[in-house]
This record gives C-alpha cells, structure tokens and sequence, in this order.
C-alpha cells in the first residue's frame, strides 16, 4: 500500500515576496504617475478650447477690423455691424474663405463649425468643417439679426 503522508513542507522566501511586493508598488506608482499626467493635459485642452471658443465668439459678433474688411485686409473676423446685426457681405466673405484661411484669421489651432439656426432648429447658413466624431466639443451660442429676425449664431469648436 501507498502511504501517504498528510505533512506538509513549504518554505517561505522572504526575498521573493519582498521583490514581488516592491515591484507590484511600483507599478502602481507608475500607473497613477502616468494618470495624473492624462488629467492635467486633458483639463488644459479643455480650457484652451474654452478660452479660444469665447475669443471666437465675441470677435464674430463686432464688426472686425478694419471695420469694413475684405479677405485681403481683415485682421480681426467680425460678422456683425456692430450691434448684433449680421452683415451678408461679411458672411459671404467668411464663406469664400478657405478653411485654412478662415482658421488662420480666427487664430486658433482647433477645428470650428459656426452656423445661423433659426428658433424652430434649421441651420440657415453655415461656415466651416461640421464635426462627425470630435474631442472635446465646445459650443458657444449668441444670438444676432440676420434678415430682421433674432436668430442664433452657434460655434463648435473641438480638437481634431
């Protein structure tokens, strides 16, 4: 017959443990080191895009500079007369931009979609890429005149 013995024999290697405890620490610290990292860069794109998205907004509803600006003198994109009013020539200006320029006159780094909406949600006209899947989508909204009606002008902005 077999004997079988119900002993049981082990030994405990302290060293071992002790590598595999500190190796497990520092993984941790990593990971976390790494996260924390994530965050801040995420929340300083978030504020960037913020800050750009209100510029943007509040330099559209002036009247630019010069005042009576062309796509060959305009320094600061204004679409308004001054008082909330769009002008259409300075719409159709900013329509017969190109994007890169439209971009560059703005003075941001991230995409832009700006678009007239009338009350019931129709876009009435619109200028420059229309977001299919953005990061950190910012939308700012003013409401202007546009042939005699209160509409709103509504900016996305987001990181492409």
């Amino acid at each position: 017959m077999n004997n079988i013995s119900t002993e049981k024999k082990s030994q405990v290697w302290y060293i071992d443990f002790m590598v595999g405890i500190m190796i497990f620490i520092m993984v941790i610290l990593i990971y976390y080191q790494y996260y924390g990292n994530l965050v801040d860069e995420s929340e300083a794109e978030w504020q960037e895009i913020i800050i750009d998205s209100k510029s943007i907004s509040t330099s559209l509803i002036s009247a630019g500079y010069p005042a009576d600006w062309t796509n060959d003198t305009v320094e600061i994109l204004g679409l308004t007369d001054g008082n909330y009013r769009i002008n259409s020539t300075k719409w159709l200006q900013l329509k017969n931009m190109t994007y890169a320029q439209s971009r560059d006159v703005l003075k941001t780094r991230f995409d832009f979609y700006l678009f007239l909406q009338a009350d019931n949600g129709t876009v009435l006209d619109s200028a420059g890429l229309n977001a299919t899947d953005p990061n950190f989508l910012v939308q700012t909204t003013r409401f202007v005149i546009y042939n005699s009606s209160v509409h709103r002008m509504v900016l996305h902005i987001w990181k492409a």
